[in-house]
This record gives structure tokens, C-alpha cells and sequence, in this order.
């Protein structure tokens, strides 16, 4: 479990950031001979479930069983790590194939746990992220922009954007 401390600034990438990053990765992809991508660095703090269970979204145990969560603070990497979230949101909504829905929901999902998702975000934008962006299916969906913070309105114009971008790339394949 991934978690965005509520002391963080709230989610501020722009479109030409969050293109940017997905034309990176696609000329990586591109380029057979690379076979590794430098995402940049993040920094984590391992936490105790104690001191993020009495924010919103967080249970008392992070999985099924009882046993104890392991919980990571994000530090320095937020931005990437929200932004590529908002990706393979996108691509797992967009994909036709359900072995690559699986993957991709595996790689969003936490199976076995109270909390759903491998990141959660303590900010303002928890909601619009958990409602609009997270769930399968959820991208898809036409949603009204208006009374919301910049940082919110900057996720869904971010994930509207992916889509247009993701669905241009795969008529043109």
C-alpha cells in the first residue's frame, strides 16, 4: 500500500508533463535494444498502519486476514507515481484483450485487502482519484469538471488526455 500523506501538496502535473512522460516511455518501448526505463527516483518511508489508519480510506488492517499492512509513505515521487496510476487506469479501460485488463488491474489492485487500490491519496484529489480515475471501467466514464480544484480537474484533463493519445496510438498500429 502506497499512501500520499495528507502534509503532501495536492497532484499538480500538467497534460504536457504527463505526455511528455508517456512519449518517453513509448520511445523506450520503441527501442528494442533498451531493455530497462529510468521512471527517476522516489522516495518511500515504511509506516505503521496506526499512522495513516485514521485518515479516510485506510482500515484498521490492510488485509483480509488481520495481518499487519505494509504501508509505504510516498516522500518524492508522487507527481510520477499518481501520473502512471492515471496510465494504467487508461490502458486497462481502453484494452479489448482480458488478459491485459487482468495484468493491468493486478498492477492497480491489491487482491486480498480492505483497501482496493495500491495507491491512496490523502489529499484533496482521494475522491476524484478513487471515483474517476481507480475503479475498473472508470475512465470511460464522461464526468462534469466543474466545481473542483485545479489539482482534481488537472487528474481527469490528464486522464482525457491519455485516452485521446492511447486511442490515436492504436488506430495508427
Amino acid at each position: 500500500l502506497f499512501v500520499l500523506p495528507a502534509y503532501q501538496r495536492p497532484f499538480s502535473w500538467t497534460i504536457e508533463e504527463a505526455i511528455r512522460l508517456l512519449d518517453d516511455i513509448s520511445i523506450a518501448y520503441a527501442e528494442e535494444e533498451k531493455a530497462e526505463y529510468f521512471l527517476g527516483t522516489g522516495v518511500f518511508v515504511e509506516q505503521e498502519l496506526s499512522s495513516v489508519k485514521s485518515q479516510p480510506g485506510v482500515p484498521e488492517t490492510a488485509s483480509s486476514n488481520g495481518a499487519p499492512a505494509d504501508v509505504l509513505g510516498i516522500i518524492d515521487g508522487q507527481q510520477r507515481l499518481a501520473t502512471l496510476t492515471i496510465l494504467l487506469s487508461v490502458l486497462r479501460d481502453l484494452s479489448k484483450l482480458e488478459t491485459e485488463r487482468r495484468l493491468l488491474r493486478d498492477m492497480l489492485e491489491l487482491s486480498g485487502t480492505i483497501h482496493p487500490y495500491r495507491l491512496v491519496l490523502f489529499t484533496n484529489d482521494a475522491e476524484t482519484f478513487e471515483q474517476l480515475v481507480q475503479p475498473d471501467g472508470a475512465t470511460r466514464e464522461q464526468t462534469d469538471n466543474s466545481d473542483l480544484h485545479a489539482s482534481q480537474e488537472s487528474i481527469l484533463e490528464i486522464r482525457d488526455a491519455y485516452i485521446e493519445r492511447l486511442s490515436k496510438m492504436a488506430t495508427e498500429h
